[in-house]
């Protein structure tokens, strides 16, 4: 009814509008001035900054697929035929995309493990 579709676009406004403010944040938090100090505070400010924005993007995003996540599958719901299908991939789509972005929040965090290579020995002649 009524009260189903609006909590789907509720869902959906929200969503968009976690995305939308996400870059908002992110310019605010770089924008903000820099201490005048040494090189070490310098440093560590940079660093502070740069995994803020990772991680308030990360999670925003991760947010923002969730409501919508949400919203879809109320939608599929009440569809039928070939749109009940793509309802059902949107959320697929939409969750795993939400799952992706929480897992590489952090600093040096990839999907992946990586490969190290061996290390070649030298033979000394």
């Amino acid at each position: 009814g009524l009260s189903t579709a609006l909590d789907a676009a509720l869902g959906v406004l929200t969503g968009l509008a976690v995305l939308a403010l996400t870059p908002v944040a992110q310019i605010w938090i770089l924008q903000r001035p820099q201490p005048l100090t040494t090189d070490d505070l310098l440093a560590a400010d940079h660093a502070v900054r740069a995994a803020s924005v990772r991680m308030l993007a990360a999670v925003a995003t991760a947010m923002g697929l969730l409501n919508l996540t949400g919203a879809l599958a109320v939608c599929a719901r009440h569809v039928a035929g070939p749109l009940d299908v793509l309802c059902d991939l949107a959320v697929l789509g939409t969750l795993l995309g939400a799952l992706v972005a929480w897992l590489v929040r952090k600093p040096g965090a990839t999907l992946w493990p990586r490969r190290l290579r061996p290390e070649v020995e030298r033979v000394r002649l």
